[in-house]
């Protein structure tokens, strides 16, 4: 085993599809703080973030959502400003496959 193999935290599980074909695949478990392939930066903009006379702090925000498309901002339901990166869902998982006792996995649709 090649040390940091990340095989070694590996487990092969067994479902059942739509049409009730079983099929495997290997699963790895990721911890929270691992390197899985990609990197976050401090994002710096390309120009100048300046406004004119009489634009607004929307007309500033927007040129950022603009210029890296990865942005959003809003009021929550409590009417707080939020400014965010828009969620991605890289770093979220649905799992539909259920352990039993007996060591099989079942899908549960």
């Amino acid at each position: 085993m090649v040390l940091g193999d990340p095989y070694e935290k590996a487990s092969k599980i067994y479902y059942l599809d739509n049409n009730s074909i079983m099929h495997s695949c290997i699963v790895i478990r990721i911890e929270p703080q691992e390197d899985i392939g990609y990197k976050t930066l401090n994002i710096v903009y390309p120009d100048e973030l300046i406004a004119a006379p009489g634009e607004t702090v929307v007309s500033i925000l927007d040129k950022i959502v603009k210029a890296f498309g990865v942005y959003e901002y809003f009021y929550d339901i409590d009417g707080r400003f939020v400014f965010q990166a828009k969620e991605t869902y890289v770093n979220t998982a649905w799992n539909a496959i259920v352990k039993r006792d007996d060591e099989t996995f079942i899908d549960p649709s």
